[in-house]
């Protein structure tokens, strides 16, 4: 059976322009009538009156939830979550997306909904083409990082002056991946030929993320141990466990205007953050 709906969350913080821009693309998308939206404002600064009226009934239901606090990225997409079940059926799908985020092509959701998600197949990682470095983000990781590794980023994190030159080399590493690719325009062919490959990995990206229900109705959630950070292996340990599989599909196409939410990681809170996650991955699942 063809799917009808699809709920998707978009984490919003100070990022009120991206997320007008987010819904924006969001509403031109084919089928837009079984679509719905939920926008958790986690920084207390969005104008809900503008962005629920800036898409008439028809064009796109557009939620917007205003938590007391900042309740992190998986944090407030749980509570959007668990509000829109409180009032409604379960949807088909479920997206968690970053707001800084556009559709390449209006045909995003029909390509979506004409999945045949294989049993065990139930956490879909699209195609996201980085606007700093473009390549494609997914597959986050295709096999299990060893323990070896994720215990080495929790030491790495643990101080604030390895993390922030950590976060320099990849950053300079990120940009100039971008400055040759766009040089050698080499974007549409990295993009086709990532096109050609697809199936089953350990990691998607967690920038936009995507969900069919049988993830949820098997016990999947979205409670992340951490505020920020390390959603991918969170989700990627939770299919694990629950025995379905995270499965890469390049027809789907997202680019990632990075990173608005989190613009200054050398804030010493981010670095907290980064720490928190880092520990939690290692210690829990490694």
């Amino acid at each position: 059976m063809i799917p009808t709906s699809a709920l998707i969350i978009c984490v919003n913080y100070r990022s009120d322009v991206e997320t007008l821009n987010f819904l924006s693309h969001l509403s031109a998308q084919e089928g837009v009538a079984s679509l719905s939206a939920l926008v958790v404002d986690n920084s207390s600064s969005t104008n809900a009156f503008q962005i629920q009226n800036s898409f008439p009934p028809g064009q796109l239901n557009v939620g917007v939830l205003t938590p007391t606090r900042n309740l992190g990225y998986f944090g407030a997409a749980n509570w959007a979550m668990t509000t829109y079940l409180a009032a409604s059926p379960p949807p088909e799908w479920v997206i968690v997306s970053n707001a800084d985020i556009e559709f390449e092509t209006n045909d995003f959701f029909q390509r979506l909904f004409a999945l045949s998600p294989t049993s065990r197949g139930s956490v879909i990682a699209p195609a996201i083409i980085s606007s700093r470095s473009c390549r494609n983000q997914n597959p986050y990781f295709v096999k299990r990082p060893s323990a070896l590794r994720m215990r080495a980023y929790k030491w790495i994190f643990r101080l604030y002056a390895t993390a922030a030159t950590y976060h320099a080399l990849s950053l300079a590493k990120s940009s100039l991946q971008g400055f040759i690719r766009r040089q050698r325009r080499t974007e549409r062919s990295t993009k086709q030929t990532d096109r050609l490959r697809g199936g089953k990995i350990y990691a998607a990206h967690g920038s936009f993320m995507i969900f069919h229900r049988r993830f949820f109705e098997l016990g999947g959630s979205l409670r992340h141990g951490a505020f920020l950070f390390g959603e991918e292996i969170f989700i990627a340990e939770a299919a694990l466990r629950l025995g379905l599989d995270v499965r890469y599909e390049p027809a789907l196409v997202v680019r990632h205007q990075e990173h608005a939410a989190t613009k200054n990681f050398f804030d010493p809170q981010i670095a907290a953050y980064m720490r928190e996650a880092s520990a939690y991955l290692a210690d829990q699942f490694f």
